[in-house]
């Protein structure tokens, strides 16, 4: 698996996530502007939560296109260690189950199928994602019960 691929099919969800965010948030403003306002009526606040709801839907948008700045900046370069931008690969050693991780300083906990391998993002500040930042490949990564050898560094 590259990590070319990888962060293509990553950014590749955080700009899907965004066109529905702007999809929605528009849907959103237009409901907002045609929605009764406390004038109207003392006890209809819909316009007042639908454009509270339109403020969330921007806050999430900017986020998510910070992450997908971050993303699109990740370095292909090989690593020793593991690091934001890396994409590494930990086996669990009871049962050599493998996982494969891409680290973000945020976004973590998606999900994607890349050449039918399953890669998890990880936020920096994730427990998992402490215990492994500075390891190199065989080192000994323990979490949670479970001991984990560093297989793969990208």
């Amino acid at each position: 698996m590259k990590k070319e691929e990888v962060i293509k099919a990553v950014a590749k969800v955080f700009t899907d996530k965004i066109s529905e965010l702007k999809s929605s948030l528009e849907g959103t403003r237009d409901r907002a502007r045609d929605a009764p306002g406390h004038n109207v009526s003392h006890s209809d606040t819909s316009r007042f939560q639908l454009s509270n709801l339109a403020l969330g839907i921007e806050r999430q948008v900017v986020e998510y296109e910070e992450i997908l700045k971050q993303i699109k900046g990740v370095s292909l370069e090989p690593a020793d260690k593991i690091s934001v931008g890396s994409l590494f690969i930990l086996c669990d050693t009871g049962n050599d189950e493998e996982r494969n991780f891409l680290m973000l300083y945020q976004g973590g906990g998606e999900k994607i199928i890349v050449d039918g391998v399953e890669i998890t993002t990880l936020s920096v500040t994730a427990p998992i994602a402490q215990v492994c930042l500075g390891k190199e490949i065989d080192d000994e990564v323990k979490y949670r019960n479970t001991t984990f050898g560093v297989t793969e560094i990208q």
